[in-house]
């Protein structure tokens, strides 16, 4: 635990709040120890369960400048010891004479007060929750390790519990605001888990340890969704250019089974993130709602791309030979629409639950594809009935039989042609 190892009232080897005549006088046993090149050993080195110092003069002094303004004794002394009272030091003394860690945890879990924070129990919680995660290496558990760095947090997120400690530390300090000293300490507190659990998932660990701390789930929250938001995007990306890619060079039916595969590969690839983005808490709307957008838009144009595509195509053969536009309807097939029909019901339906604007879009867009499904269906029933009549006297040539299939269908042309128009005119 690096924090620990290098907190400088541990290098120092006093508590966090020594008085001026005690500072002295271990410095001035640091330096003579130093001075004939022996390693100093202090009561608070607590080797084992932390690791042995090597104390250089440059280190004393570095350390010494660390905790020179009210803020830096504060964020280093929530993760050290402060005596507070008889049974503060009774524990303290149980910890550095006779290096008993449990009995020094007892005593100091007497002075918590079934650790409720107040002016008789903070020292003592502080204490009593650096002890637990000093100890953590011999304890192994996770759950008291929990506790402590909890009951660190408890304590800076009030503003008249820093100031108390404070006063302890230093009596004439001035009136500080805690969110500067609340962030360092997350930061360390964040610093020390990591330093434990070195293989693990950080944001997984985190939101395992810091889950009454809002602040540090919203950070990891808001991480998490940057990165979700990057991955989604280059989703659509994707299958924009894959979508025009298809415009440009497919035809006939392999317009809208192509289109419709995008547009599916898009929801299958994109969903996951999604959830999660509208699952974090609390929701941020403004994000959901753009990134929500973005995504069913892109499956609308899609949808809409490929019907209106299609309708051109067989317009233009239409226009230009009766009996190509027969082959058309013919190698299309009746069904052909019914993968984009079912592109936009599954849109739709997994667009339901949130409330964004491109939801009515979708729905109106719905109801023109199955209208144009149930169109072509006709069309395509009816080019089979006047295929079948042919035989049976429909006319004296192929041309003849073309007519009357194309008479009788003319009118559903119009009718596409007009939903066309109209799909158009809606944008």
């Amino acid at each position: 635990m690096r924090l620990y190892n290098s907190n400088p009232y541990r290098v120092l080897g006093i508590l966090a709040n020594a008085s001026a005549p005690e500072k002295q006088k271990v410095k001035a046993r640091i330096a003579a120890y130093i001075a004939v090149g022996k390693p100093p050993i202090l009561d608070f080195d607590l080797c084992p369960p932390l690791e042995k110092i090597e104390r250089t003069q440059e280190l004393i002094d570095l350390k010494s400048n660390e905790i020179l303004s009210d803020e830096d004794k504060l964020k280093h002394a929530i993760f050290w010891f402060i005596s507070g009272g008889t049974i503060d030091d009774i524990a303290l003394s149980n910890l550095t004479q006779s290096k008993e860690i449990e009995k020094a945890l007892l005593n100091f879990e007497k002075g918590c007060k079934g650790f409720v924070i107040t002016e008789k129990s903070i020292t003592s919680i502080i204490n009593h929750s650096t002890l637990e995660i000093i100890n953590y290496v011999s304890h192994g558990d996770k759950e008291r390790l929990k506790k402590a760095i909890e009951n660190k947090l408890a304590i800076v997120n009030s503003e008249s519990h820093l100031n108390f400690i404070l006063n302890l530390l230093n009596p004439a300090h001035s009136q500080l605001l805690g969110e500067g000293i609340k962030e360092h300490v997350i930061e360390m507190a964040k610093s020390i888990v990591k330093d434990l659990f070195p293989t693990k998932n950080e944001d997984e660990l985190l939101m395992e340890f810091f889950s009454g701390s809002p602040d540090v789930l919203n950070k990891i929250a808001e991480k998490n969704i940057q990165t979700w938001v990057k991955v989604i995007k280059q989703s659509v990306m994707d299958c924009q250019n894959k979508m025009l890619f298809t415009l440009e060079n497919k035809r006939g039916k392999d317009i809208l089974n192509d289109l419709a595969s995008i547009g599916n590969k898009l929801l299958d690839s994109t969903m996951p993130s999604l959830n999660k983005i509208r699952n974090v808490s609390p929701p941020n709307l403004l994000v959901i709602s753009n990134i929500y957008n973005e995504v069913f838009q892109q499956v609308n144009y899609c949808v809409v791309g490929a019907s209106n595509k299609f309708q051109e195509e067989f317009g233009a053969e239409f226009e230009k030979d009766r009996a190509r536009a027969l082959v058309f309807v013919r190698i299309a097939g009746p069904d052909c629409y019914d993968g984009i029909v079912e592109l936009n019901k599954r849109a739709l339906k997994l667009i339901s639950p949130v409330d964004v604007p491109i939801k009515e879009k979708i729905s109106s867009n719905l109801t023109n594809v199955l209208e144009t499904q149930r169109d072509w269906k006709k069309i395509s029933g009816s080019v089979a009935n006047g295929g079948g009549e042919s035989s049976k006297g429909c006319g004296d040539s192929m041309g003849g039989c073309l007519g009357d299939i194309f008479e009788r269908i003319i009118g559903i042309i119009i009718i596409i042609a007009f939903i066309a128009l109209l799909r158009a005119c809606l944008g």
